[in-house]
């Protein structure tokens, strides 16, 4: 099992288990050093500080800091669900429903496949974060479902 004592490589290793799981290619994972353009990086620190970092052109546009592994788990796999979820919708689009739609819908599946409470925690996170004249008709799909 992991060891937060065992320092970063062991972060990496439990992110590429779990992308493992659900078939992420590399470009869909965070990156596990400084990395501009706008892509999330992860670390742990010595002292047990699970740190993520967004920046593009220098400049920081997002940074989380925890103590809970399943916190910056959780952090890390939405992003990769996300990617692979717009890779997807791309790929297989549905008649009458907008790609995000899919998107999302894709992402909350493959969430559901490493931990059945992510996929809601997902949804709710997102009805919170977008305003409410920008959602698509008939809202955000629900979380439950299976393998898009």
């Amino acid at each position: 099992m992991f060891k937060r004592d065992a320092g970063p490589s062991a972060l990496e290793r439990e992110i590429r288990r779990l992308g493992a799981l659900i078939g992420a290619r590399e470009t869909d994972l965070v990156s596990f050093e400084h990395r501009d353009g706008g892509y999330p990086c992860v670390a742990a620190d010595p002292d047990g500080t699970y740190r993520w970092w967004v920046t593009e052109r220098g400049r920081e546009l997002e940074s989380r800091e925890t103590r809970d592994l399943g916190e910056i788990l959780y952090w890390a796999m939405a992003y990769t669900t996300w990617m692979m979820g717009g890779d997807w919708a791309l790929r297989h689009p549905v008649a009458g429903e907008e790609q995000r739609v899919t998107r999302w819908r894709r992402q909350f599946a493959l969430l559901a496949e490493l931990d059945p409470a992510w996929p809601e925690r997902c949804r709710a996170e997102l009805i919170a974060k977008l305003p409410p004249g920008s959602l698509p008709e008939g809202g955000v799909p629900p979380a439950g479902g299976g393998r898009s």
